[in-house]
Order: C-alpha cells, then structure tokens, then sequence
C-alpha cells in the first residue's frame, strides 16, 4: 500500500448513531489530513451485504384499495418474499368478492374482471409494481377485464445506491444524476450494485475501480461523513440488516494548485528583493553622492 493509501473498513454494525442504512462515519483524528495542495480520491474497494429484507413489506410496499360503488375499501399484500403464483394466490383470495383474476405469463401481466355487479377500481398505494399499476393512480376494472398497465414485478427493490452526505467532505462534481426531477444535477452517489441475488444470499461487490470520486472538503482535516444507502426511489430500505464497506482515500497533488504556490511565493521573493534594492539604492546612494 502506498504512503499516500489509506484504506478504511467500515462496519454499519459498530456505528455510534442512526441506523444500519445511514450513519455517521467519525475518522480518528490525524488520519485523513492533506496539505492545500493536496486532494483526496475516493475509490469503494468492497461492498457485502445480506440480501435479508422482504420483497414485499408491511407498511413499505404492500397497501391498496379498491373504490367499489364509491366506498373505499384497504388491503395489504402478505408480507413476504413471493413468486408470481404466491402474489396471484395472495390477489385472488383478497380480492375474490369483487374480482376475479388471470394471469398471461407470456406479458407477465394481469388481468382484472369486475364480478360485483357495480363499480370498482384499484388504486395502489404504493404497491403499484406488485399490481402491475402505477402508485396512486385510479384504474377501472371492467366486467370484460382491464389488464395491467405494466408487467408485474416480484422482486421489489431492484437497486442498491450508497450516498455520501454531510460532514467534512463531498463529491468534486464529477458524476450525475436525474433521479429527483429529471434534471441532471450533482449527485452524493459514490456506489450502486444491482439487487439480484435471492433473499438471504449475499449481494457483495469486489473493488475493480468502477468507483472513483474526487472529493472536495471544507478542512484539511477530514473528520466525519455519513453514508446512506437506499434503492432506486431514493428511500431508505426498511428491515435492511448490516453491511461492510471498504473505501479506500488516496492523497494526489494537485499540481495547479502548487504552481500556483510557488508562483505566489516568488512573486512574494520578488517583491521583498524589490524593497530591498530600493532601500539600498535610496539609503546608500545618498552617502555616496551627496
């Protein structure tokens, strides 16, 4: 390891504050400190988590009504981490008074028959990727069948995003994102891995330099920053379990900056030779010459 490498293992089990999703990252003192000249670059060498939390959640991603003849009726998807036919099995017994269901595994898609002889329509709440509907948006079901406007997805989250927020550090403008309103602006992401391994199995990632960030600081000393992970809508994972993350810091000298130094330190030899000259000149040159 080079000198100027410093690696730091961090472990969301043994933090001091918040939650295993986001914490405060406090570095002893002395250890990441850089001259003026000098910036770090942050690069995430390893990444390993267990994949513990449930595809559906209560609370989460589960909640849906249906409107029929007007009256508003909640439900909520079991919680769980279902296949297709479990999700159908689940459809079917809570809703099977006023609809009945098909599922087209060709499309992947649903396909939703009103049975209650009057008005009905499903609005989920934020289970929209489980119905195959769009969150909080109406749909009517009519007695012929409304298919699903979108396939349906079991999986639930499907990214995981790890930010670096607040403290002493942040990104050098270096990366991009349109993720709030699809506006590309500055983004805090410094790793993102594809959820795609089955619940209990490990989502880990091996350092191969995909993930490398010039930071900017506000002190020469870096003392703390927070790491947040979330998935691809930017919220926190609920019943997320602990992770490790390897982050290593490298100090590299930004030579603008120190010919810049240099400059202004000759300049400032310059001008003292400059001063001298001229008090010599005006203190000596008088006795010579009266």
């Amino acid at each position: 390891m080079s000198d100027n490498n410093i690696n730091l293992y961090v472990s969301s089990k043994n933090r001091l504050d918040g939650t295993a999703s986001s914490f405060t990252v406090n570095v002893p003192n002395g250890l990441l400190v850089n001259e003026e000249y000098e910036e770090w670059v942050l690069s995430v060498n390893g990444f390993y988590l267990i994949n513990s939390w449930y595809n559906i959640q209560k609370g989460y991603n589960n909640q849906f009504q249906l409107i029929v003849n007007n009256v508003p009726i909640s439900l909520e998807l079991n919680e769980g981490s279902p296949n297709i036919y479990e999700l159908y099995n689940d459809l079917v017994a809570k809703k099977s008074l006023y609809l009945t269901i098909t599922y087209n595994r060709i499309t992947n898609k649903f396909t939703y028959h009103n049975i209650s002889g009057t008005t009905v329509k499903i609005i989920p709440l934020n289970s929209g990727g489980f119905l195959g509907f769009e969150n909080l948006t109406i749909n009517d079901i009519d007695v012929g069948g409304t298919e699903c406007e979108n396939p349906i997805i079991v999986q639930g989250d499907m990214m995981l995003f790890l930010r670096l927020y607040g403290g002493d550090i942040s990104l050098k403008n270096d990366s991009i994102d349109n993720f709030d309103d699809g506006i590309y602006k500055a983004t805090d992401i410094i790793f993102s891995i594809p959820i795609n391994v089955p619940t209990g199995a490990l989502i880990s990632y091996n350092g191969d330099n995909n993930f490398k960030h010039k930071l900017s600081q506000t002190r020469n000393d870096i003392d703390k920053f927070q790491l947040i992970v979330v998935n691809e809508r930017g919220e926190e994972i609920i019943g997320m379990t602990d992770y490790y993350v390897f982050l290593q810091f490298q100090k590299n000298m930004n030579y603008y900056i120190l010919i810049l130094k240099y400059l202004e330190d000759i300049e400032t030899i310059l001008k003292n030779i400059y001063e001298f000259i001229k008090w010599f000149s005006n203190t000596y040159y008088n006795q010579i010459i009266p």
